[in-house]
């Protein structure tokens, strides 16, 4: 006797994937429902916005809009580096972007590794809480404190100086010299905290039998680091650093722009107040988005760079 076989559903036919897809989307309503308002938002505020990339190539005129002012070309991208200004604005903004990067991605992996350590889950989220909540001040309120703890009336930097070496106050603000160790650092103390979150929760999925096998093996607690807790938390290292190198030809404007004054905007200035600079201030928006569409195409093409090279060595990936 032979058993009944359930005919093959050829999905090659007419309107089979469309009822496979109805299917689905009706199974699946309100997790898409949910995500929707996500999904319009994005497309709105950053899809669509990007149709105005177009006035990069032209003279544009607000009065005859995109389709009425005429097209130049490259001529914007032209200017862009052959303006000596704009070139050392770029050279700002890649020394800015890699120190920050040198010094502030491996920061929350150290502090993560340390919070692990302790046995004490009371001291250990106390020091949490107490790192991660610098996250949620505004960097004007931080940078504004920045500027009374270095102002040349009664700030707390001069204070200390004139009680120990005597002599006129210093206007710190009006030094260059300040401005990189002075954003490094503050974004070291507002982000750590918040960025250790991550690797703690990578942290968490890491099977205690290892550590266990470990000890019994002889191993002591830097050489369980090094072979247990870092390769565990590898993929989550290689991913973030995937995303971290795309900001590369980038910066924090709000922390950087509360931070440049006039006396050495001509020397730190970097693509983001370049581009307020010209675009909102100055007017030039032909210019300004010229220079905007520069910093994203190298940020895109930093991100498929990195994401290979992840792929090719570490076997990780974006995508």
């Amino acid at each position: 006797m032979e058993l009944a076989t359930k005919p093959e559903v050829n999905v090659k036919q007419p309107g089979v994937k469309q009822r496979q897809l109805l299917r689905t989307i009706r199974s699946q309503k309100w997790l898409l429902l949910f995500v929707a308002p996500a999904v319009v938002l994005t497309f709105v505020f950053s899809y669509l916005p990007m149709f105005g990339n177009i006035i990069a190539f032209q003279d544009y005129d607000i009065v005859k809009g995109f389709f009425g002012s005429p097209f130049v070309g490259f001529k914007h991208f032209k200017e862009l580096f052959q303006d000596p200004h704009s070139l050392l604005v770029i050279k700002n903004t890649v020394i800015l972007s890699t120190c920050n990067l040198i010094f502030t991605f491996p920061a929350p992996i150290l502090l993560a590794l340390l919070l692990n350590e302790l046995r004490s889950m009371v001291f250990k989220r106390t020091v949490q809480t107490i790192s991660y909540l610098p996250h949620f001040i505004s960097w004007v309120i931080i940078l504004g404190f920045y500027k009374e703890m270095t102002s040349l009336d009664g700030g707390l930097f001069n204070e200390i100086k004139m009680y120990l070496y005597g002599g006129e106050p210093v206007m710190f603000q009006a030094k260059a010299g300040w401005f990189l160790p002075v954003v490094v650092i503050s974004n070291i103390w507002k982000e750590i905290g918040w960025n250790t979150i991550i690797f703690l929760a990578a942290l968490s999925g890491i099977d205690e039998q290892l550590y266990e096998a470990a000890a019994i093996d002889g191993a002591g607690k830097l050489k369980r680091v090094l072979h247990i807790t870092l390769p565990g938390i590898l993929p989550t290292i290689m991913i973030l650093l995937i995303l971290s190198l795309s900001h590369i030809f980038g910066t924090n404007f709000d922390q950087v722009y509360n931070l440049i004054n006039v006396h050495i905007q001509d020397k730190v200035d970097v693509l983001e107040t370049y581009v307020f600079t010209e675009g909102i201030e100055k007017a030039r928006f032909p210019f300004a988005t010229a220079v905007g569409l520069f910093q994203g195409v190298i940020s895109f093409i930093l991100v498929v760079v990195s994401n290979k090279l992840s792929k090719k060595f570490t076997e990780i990936s974006i995508w």
